[in-house]
C-alpha cells in the first residue's frame, strides 16, 4: 500500500481522544494536544457557549477546520490557507461544581473522522511549536540580564 493511500484511510479510522474528567479547563489542550500530536493532528479552540444553566461548553476543533477564503476575491498578497473544512472535533463540559471539566465525544460520525491526510510529525501545527511557560519564563528570564 502506498504511504499517502494509508495515511487516507488512517484519517477516516482515526479514533477520538479517551472521554475523562480534567481537574481544570487549562489541563484540556494540554491532554488533547498531547494525544494528537502523536497522531499528526492538533485542536484548537472553535467555539466556547455558556449555557442556560451557567455551565461553559467548549468545542475544540481540529486547527484545519474552517473554510479557505474564496480564491476568486482580489487580494493584495498571496496567501494560502491551512482549512479544509474539517470536522473532526470534541466537547469539553463544565461540571456542575464548576471545579473540574469533562471530555465527551460528540454524537455523529463527521466528527469522529478527518477529511484530510494526516502529517506524519508534528511540525506543521502551530500548537505543536509553542514554547512551554517554563521555557518562556527562562527566555524572559535570560533577556532581562542581557544575556
Amino acid at each position: 500500500m502506498e504511504p499517502s493511500t494509508s495515511l487516507m484511510q488512517q484519517s477516516v479510522t482515526d479514533s477520538l481522544p479517551a472521554e475523562g474528567d480534567f481537574c481544570s479547563r487549562e489541563a484540556l489542550p494540554t491532554a488533547i494536544n498531547t494525544w494528537a500530536a502523536s497522531r499528526g493532528c492538533a485542536f484548537v479552540v472553535g467555539r466556547s457557549r455558556t449555557t442556560s444553566s451557567g455551565r461553559v461548553v467548549v468545542t475544540f476543533v481540529c486547527d484545519r477546520a474552517g473554510f479557505p477564503r474564496n480564491e476568486s476575491a482580489t487580494r493584495g498578497r498571496q496567501t494560502t490557507a491551512r482549512h479544509t473544512g474539517c470536522q473532526f472535533s470534541i466537547l469539553a463540559k463544565e461540571a456542575l461544581d464548576k471545579t473540574t471539566w469533562r471530555l465527551v465525544h460528540r454524537q455523529g460520525v463527521e466528527f469522529a473522522s478527518h477529511n484530510h491526510s494526516l502529517c506524519t510529525n508534528s511540525t506543521p501545527h502551530p500548537v505543536h511549536r509553542q514554547l512551554s511557560s517554563t521555557d518562556r519564563s527562562t527566555i524572559r528570564n535570560l533577556a532581562n540580564a542581557g544575556v
